[in-house]
């Protein structure tokens, strides 16, 4: 007999060898061997490091105990003694249990490492191997007894789920059942249960609702099974759907959506093998896998992305996290916190959480540059955001345990170089962080920043509380050591017309630091407050609804009261930086100096440089990746403008986005698209409100520095409302041209596209009769399906658009006057302003002279510009100014001009300007056709 631990498995595993399934006759011995089990593996953790005792063990396991559990009849408390075993191994020896239990044949060398890498390759993950080497034989045939129980628990549940009904009684006495079969074969009971559900949808909520009374063995078998039966795609067609290029096959979404309901029932069920799978899957360059982790999300941690977002609630993502749920969850009931928590566990480590990130972000650009040539754009635009959005719904659901999170994050430096991650999407990962780290004053500029930043450091090194959140203070953007990283990733060229303290501002601020929506919490604090009266007077006591509303009103009031003292810090870290966004710039400097020197600079392109730059290190990148970034990004560009930052050209910026941003539509999928339009309809409304009222166009943008004609030009005229009416006509031309293009295409990809951006701005865009009456030709003929089938999206997008339209259709303003038609009428001028709906205005003689120069030079300008002289053609990359040439020479204009041919033609108004810049360095080569009032944009 064995007296030490050490000699228990070696003795007891010969005559339990040849007793085998046999000890389920005896109940008591099944339950003293896996006593004696237990105490070997708490007392004598040690033991399980030596080869022979755990080769020993697992041969008892897999030949004895598993084999007779299945032969035992409904004993729950047998299963529970064997679980109490079999959880303290190591989860991937537990899978290849399994898998030997189901099966009879030992795992094989890839099943083995799979299973090890669920484990996150640790040193148990060696233990699996004593199932295919050691003791055990490698194939062994299952006893008839087992394989007649495991039948007969097969049938009776197929009979089961036959009359398996959604009532709430009969569904109670169904778990009884299910739970009776599968106290002895979980693993036969839950291939039965996953073949139902991945072929019949409506049976997924009461399979899940069956589930409920599942014992814990059960529960960590029916783990293994769902990783298993993803793995052998056992539905023949794969994850592909037959019926179009692209889609996911049905079976794998009602896996998905069964997966998602079983752990959001059971958070105690293992993921870690669901995790490692997923990660592997990814890993590989699969997108499919995308869906099961976002219903993961969404369901176990309730961090649901919502696709289609109204205006209203757009807007509350300016609010804090209590009106965002209020005004936009989804979920009828969210998850519970344990259940969020279990998942948050689970994916707060190395192994798991990092990866996903990595991978979610690296496999938007895999896409793109390394997918399946040939495949349809809207099928690698639906993969693309799908990747996506399952990254959002990632960080949004770990960032809110900042402490863990920023543990699994490595710095911003090996983000974006060993880890190949973009700038911007290292930006969004690291978001949840660089909010809790932002300074709440920055008085006196980034280098005071960076030293109180780097003192927070050096106390919390002392033992100090540092003012940063806990771990996370490695990612305050003013910290020297941040700025140095960030430094590194980006080009040096950027820094010349960038500045760091613009570039941390711009990536570490949100939506919520800039606007505070007073208007959507004292609508949502009325509501409660109503509520809580009428169900106060309904019941005459401050039932639990009240006390709820109560909470909820409180809680709104609360984070109301935060988001100012927010809004207020941010208004006064802007204020005090705003003089080093951009008059400190080298570019900027170096301009003024040759300036002050009388060197007759050909370089004019100083104010364009600097806002491309702006474009396309922060304003670009930002918008297209959440609705809630492409209104930060409109938001804080018209808050530029507003705090009249020194050395910022509104105009040019304005200018800049318009020929830049918009063109983008052509290439961007629909939820990027989405988000451009988000961005645009922003944008246009002030440019709206300024182009219908002259008194509020001159207190909001005439009276601020960035409208200034000349930007570096202390002594520089401000824009006039007449000339912005003029650019503005310039802007809804190529907006419009845009749109056209997209519409008209034959590409299905371009026109979902070009509706989703029409579909955003529709409120404010178009905003003359002419284009509306364009636009609504166009979109007539789109709302028309073809064939006797039903409309499509893009008939049924189509025919709403249209109908909005329809709507604003008296708000529409005339045409602005033809610009060929006032240089030949130039005595009429007075008339064609009426016939603009711009009151008569009386010119100096001053500017009359002005007018007539510019005139003179380019009879196709809409507007002329009074100080404006003759230039060259207007370059590629649009260094004119919007309202004119810059204050050059001729001459310099001509090898400025971006290939000027004369050196005194001026672009026309809806020319080349609209078009994109490489598109305009080819055409400039060629003649232009100036038959026509403007070109057509691309």
């Amino acid at each position: 007999a064995p007296t030490t631990f050490a000699s228990l498995p070696e003795v007891l595993v010969e005559p339990l060898r040849l007793l085998g399934c046999g000890v389920a006759e005896d109940v008591v011995l099944f339950a003293k061997l896996c006593r004696s089990l237990l105490g070997l593996l708490r007392r004598e953790a040690q033991l399980w490091e030596k080869p022979n005792v755990r080769a020993a063990l697992c041969e008892i396991l897999q030949g004895c105990l598993l084999p007779a559990c299945s032969l035992l009849s409904c004993n729950p408390a047998l299963s529970l003694e064997l679980w109490e075993v079999l959880k303290l191994l190591p989860y991937d020896l537990r899978c290849s249990l399994y898998d030997f239990w189901l099966t009879g044949e030992a795992a094989s060398a890839s099943q083995q490492k799979a299973n090890s890498a669920s484990q996150g390759g640790s040193a148990n993950g060696a233990a699996g191997s004593s199932l295919s080497g050691g003791a055990g034989p490698k194939e062994r045939p299952r006893p008839p007894e087992v394989r007649k129980c495991e039948a007969e628990a097969a049938h009776g549940v197929k009979q089961l789920l036959k009359r398996i009904s959604s009532e709430r009684k009969e569904l109670k006495q169904a778990a009884k059942k299910v739970a009776k079969f599968a106290h002895g074969n979980p693993l036969v009971v839950f291939d039965r249960l996953l073949n139902n559900a991945v072929a019949y949808d409506n049976q997924i909520a009461p399979l899940v609702e069956c589930l409920a009374l599942m014992p814990p063995l059960a529960l960590d078998c029916g783990a293994f099974m769902i990783v298993k039966y993803l793995r052998s795609g056992r539905m023949g067609a794969g994850t592909k759907s037959a019926k179009f290029e692209g889609a996911v096959s049905e079976w794998f979404k009602n896996m998905a959506t069964f997966v998602g309901a079983f752990y959001a029932l059971h958070p105690e069920a293992e993921l870690r093998g669901l995790l490692a799978y997923l990660v592997e899957k990814l890993n590989e360059g699969r997108t499919d896998e995308l869906i099961i982790l976002q219903e993961l999300l969404a369901r176990v941690g309730g961090s649901e992305l919502v696709e289609q977002l109204t205006e209203e609630q757009i807007a509350c993502f300016a609010g804090g996290e209590a009106l965002r749920r209020e005004s936009i969850g989804s979920l009828k009931q969210p998850p519970k916190k344990a259940t969020r928590t279990a998942l948050r566990d689970a994916l707060l480590l190395p192994s798991t959480g990092l990866p996903l990130l990595t991978l979610c972000s690296q496999l938007r650009n895999n896409i793109l540059f390394h997918g399946e040539r040939g495949k349809e754009m809207k099928v690698v635009g639906y993969e693309y955001d799908s990747a996506t959005g399952a990254l959002l719904q990632l960080i949004n659901f770990l960032g809110k345990q900042k402490e863990g999170y920023a543990m699994i994050l490595p710095s911003f430096q090996k983000l974006c170089t060993s880890m190949r991650v973009e700038p911007q999407v290292a930006f969004l990962i690291a978001r949840p962080l660089l909010k809790a780290n932002l300074p709440l004053a920055w008085p006196d500029g980034a280098a005071a920043a960076s030293s109180a930043a780097d003192g927070a450091a050096a106390a919390g090194d002392k033992g100090e509380k540092p003012p940063s959140v806990g771990g996370t203070g490695g990612w305050c953007v003013s910290a020297s050591g941040f700025r140095a990283q960030v430094r590194a990733v980006l080009p040096e060229s950027v820094w010349e017309s960038l500045s760091m303290d613009f570039y941390t501002v711009f990536w570490g601020l949100s939506l919520q630091d800039l606007e505070v929506p007073r208007a959507m919490y004292a609508a949502k604090i009325s509501e409660f407050k109503k509520a809580i009266s009428e169900k106060f007077r309904r019941d005459g006591a401050r039932s639990k609804e009240v006390r709820a509303a109560e909470k909820k009103e409180e809680e709104l009031s609360a984070e109301l009261a935060s988001q100012e003292r927010a809004k207020q810090r941010t208004d006064k870290l802007l204020e005090n930086l705003k003089g080093q966004f951009f008059d400190q710039l080298p570019v900027v400097t170096s301009y003024r100096e040759r300036r002050a020197k009388g060197e007759n600079d050909r370089d004019t392109k100083v104010w364009v440089v600097m806002q491309q730059t702006f474009l396309h290190a922060c304003l670009l990148p930002r918008m297209l990746l959440t609705a809630e970034d492409a209104l930060y990004c409109a938001r804080l560009t018209f808050r530029l403008h507003e705090i009249e930052t020194p050395s910022f050209s509104s105009l040019q910026c304005f200018d800049r986005i318009v020929k830049t941003v918009v063109p983008t539509v052509l290439c961007t999928t629909e939820r990027e698209a989405t988000h451009l339009g988000v961005f645009l309809a922003a944008f246009l409304e002030p440019l709206t409100r300024w182009l219908t009222s002259k008194a509020l166009y001159r207190k909001e943008a005439e009276a601020k520095p960035g409208f200034k004609i000349r930007p570096f030009d202390p002594d520089s005229k401000m824009a006039e409302y007449k000339q912005f009416k003029a650019v503005y006509g310039q802007w809804h031309v190529k907006i419009v041209d845009t749109l056209m293009k997209c519409l008209r295409s034959s590409s299905k990809f371009e026109q979902r596209a070009g509706l989703n951006v029409l579909l955003k701005i529709s409120k404010v865009f178009p905003t003359y009769q002419g284009a509306h009456a364009q636009l609504s030709e166009r979109l007539d003929e789109l709302s028309k399906k073809e064939g006797s089938g039903p409309p499509s999206d893009i008939n049924t997008v189509a025919f709403g658009i249209k109908a909005q339209l329809e709507k604003r259709a008296k708000e529409m303003l005339d045409d602005p006057k033809d610009s060929k038609k006032a240089a030949e009428k130039k005595d009429g001028g007075k008339d064609s302003k009426e016939k603009a709906g711009e009151p008569p205005k009386e010119k100096s003689s001053d500017s009359s002279k002005g007018d007539a120069k510019a005139e003179s030079s380019s009879g196709s300008k809409p507007e002329p510009l009074k100080e404006a002289k003759a230039s060259g053609r207007a370059q590629a990359t649009g260094s004119e100014s919007p309202l004119g040439a810059p204050p050059k020479d001729k001459e310099s204009g001509g090898k400025d001009g971006g290939g000027s041919r004369g050196g005194g033609r001026e672009t026309d108004a809806r020319g080349k300007d609209s078009k994109a810049d490489k598109v305009e360095e080819k055409q400039a080569k060629r003649p232009r056709d100036t038959s026509r009032d403007g070109s057509r944009a691309p």
